[in-house]
């Protein structure tokens, strides 16, 4: 005996509807609801798009998690809000989304969102590199260089051994 979700059952009921205008939606997969709400993404429906992510990210599904932290990093369809961006790229990183990693580097790399901090940029980036994500490679490899000590250009002289400069003089 399958069941409906309850939200189907009491609007049947009082609508006279069989089932309520969002209830398949429930009961297909998460696969299938992210490909939809992807669909409408492409297709610029940006709205249903956010609420098929949404649904999806809070019942802690990693790439929805991502698809939202998108659409707030970017502001897409609505106003761009870093902060709320960075919890749902970490949501999505703490479950091994590489790209959520990567992401969560560069805001606290760039301190968007979030207070810089480099180590714990490094920390993210490490994470996506270790999953094939090249661009975090890249700014791993990048942020490393830039701790290298500087060398200076000018060749500065070195004083001589104590008593040198007498014996040269002699």
């Amino acid at each position: 005996m399958r069941f409906r979700p309850l939200c189907c059952v009491l609007f049947g009921m009082i609508g006279g509807l069989a089932l309520a205008p969002d209830c398949g939606a429930q009961m297909l997969d998460r696969d299938t609801r992210l490909g939809r709400a992807s669909d409408d993404f492409q297709r610029g429906d940006h709205v249903s798009a956010w609420f098929g992510f949404w649904g999806l990210a809070r019942e802690g599904y990693a790439a929805a998690q991502f698809n939202l932290g998108q659409f707030y990093r970017q502001g897409i369809g609505i106003a761009a809000d870093l902060v709320i961006a960075r919890y749902w790229y970490a949501e999505a990183a703490a479950q091994g989304h590489p790209h959520a990693q990567y992401n969560l580097g560069l805001m606290f790399e760039r301190g968007h969102g979030t207070t810089a901090d480099l180590v714990e940029a490094k920390a993210w980036y490490r994470r996506a590199a270790a999953q094939n994500v090249l661009d975090a490679r890249s700014a791993l490899d990048r942020l490393e260089r830039s701790e290298l000590p500087k060398r200076s250009s000018q060749v500065t002289p070195r004083s001589s051994p104590p008593g040198l400069a007498d014996a040269v003089s002699r």
